[in-house]
């Protein structure tokens, strides 16, 4: 998204509701220097990079601009646009790579956290559920006490689903995990299957109507990985998908292969997300389903795939649905151990840039 802004006041305006990547801001404004407007834009966009542009290039205007934290170019009229553009690019591919390394920072320290939470919490669990069974054998003809007694058991196995739940997502974090060459097509599918009594059993039940579209499956290169994890990452994809779509839609995947990798895109006719959503969906605990949802769902996707040296982006639009773009890196032939398959069954950036 690009947007233009005439004058200081202007720019000022429009970023009070909006967060840029990136913004170019010219030294000589009509209302005010440009330097002076960055100093008041920092403090409202402070994740915000902004390159200074001028058509009388000085030396006292480049130090200035060049004491200004978050101005990373400065640049002289008539602009060099090829010049530019890898300047943008640079500042694009740097952003990225320092969300990448805050997120993976943020799973490895919640992942510890959250294992030794799970395991203490099983312990209490397993104290908790030993008794409960003891005390139903006991009483077995009070049928007042029995009752309240199933109640506390179906809560100790509630928070056992929970404590799995966790497990899982601090296993995808510190784990061991054993890989092998699979046709990601084959996973895909069999995912696909897995979640089949949601979106076709009990949806029909309930009078909903779900279709996933899986004409864009196609012959694709294999992939390195561990199945169960791969699987368990498309089918929080797929339950994400239909958390989106309460009154039913369409899931689509579409898979093809360029240069190493192999790219899957999973999109669906939900009621998409606001910016600020789609840039949190990948944070542990972080959900809009209160008070079910536990948050974990994408968390533990985001970790399998780095987990598997790969990728994954989402682009949204609110009314529009969701895409979620993966990237795998393809098996090399040396790296090669095939499956047995009776045994186991370039997505693109959303940068915003602003232009004073």
């Amino acid at each position: 998204m690009v947007e233009y802004a005439n004058s200081g006041k202007d720019a000022i305006t429009i970023s009070h509701n909006n967060r840029y990547d990136i913004a170019l801001v010219d030294i000589m404004l009509p209302d005010m220097q440009g330097t002076d407007l960055v100093k008041k834009l920092a403090v409202m966009l402070p994740s915000t990079d902004f390159i200074h542009i001028t058509a009388h290039a000085a030396l006292d205007s480049a130090i200035e601009a060049a004491r200004q934290e978050q101005v990373v170019s400065y640049e002289t009229k008539p602009l060099d646009m090829d010049h530019l553009l890898v300047v943008l690019k640079q500042i694009m591919k740097r952003k990225k790579m320092e969300d990448a390394l805050l997120q993976a920072e943020k799973l490895k320290s919640i992942g510890t956290i959250t294992a030794g939470i799970s395991h203490e919490f099983n312990n209490i669990l397993a104290i908790i559920s030993g008794n409960v069974q003891l005390m139903k054998r006991s009483y077995k003809d009070h049928e007042e006490l029995v009752n309240a007694l199933d109640i506390i058991m179906k809560a100790t196995n509630d928070g056992a689903e929970i404590s799995k739940k966790m497990y899982n997502f601090a296993k995808t974090e510190v784990g061991n995990t054993e890989y092998v060459t699979y046709d990601l097509s084959d996973l895909i599918k069999q995912s696909i299957e897995f979640t089949m009594p949601r979106w076709k059993n009990m949806a029909q039940a309930n009078g909903l109507n779900y279709h996933i579209d899986i004409e864009g499956i196609r012959g694709i290169s294999e992939v390195r990985c561990n199945s169960a994890e791969i699987r368990e990452a498309f089918v929080n994809i797929i339950n994400n998908a239909l958390d989106a779509m309460p009154v039913g839609g369409r899931i689509s995947f579409s898979t093809w292969n360029r240069d190493d990798s192999v790219f899957v895109s999973v999109s669906d006719t939900g009621k998409g997300m606001t910016e600020d959503v789609r840039k949190k969906v990948f944070d542990p605990f972080f959900t809009t389903r209160r008070p079910q949802g536990t948050g974990l769902g994408m968390s533990i996707v985001y970790s399998i795939l780095s987990r598997h040296n790969g990728k994954i982006e989402v682009e949204s639009e609110i009314g529009k649905g969701s895409t979620f773009n993966l990237q795998l890196p393809i098996v090399s032939r040396a790296d090669s151990t095939r499956a047995i398959p009776e045994t186991e069954q370039e997505s693109k950036s959303s940068g915003h840039i602003k232009s004073v």
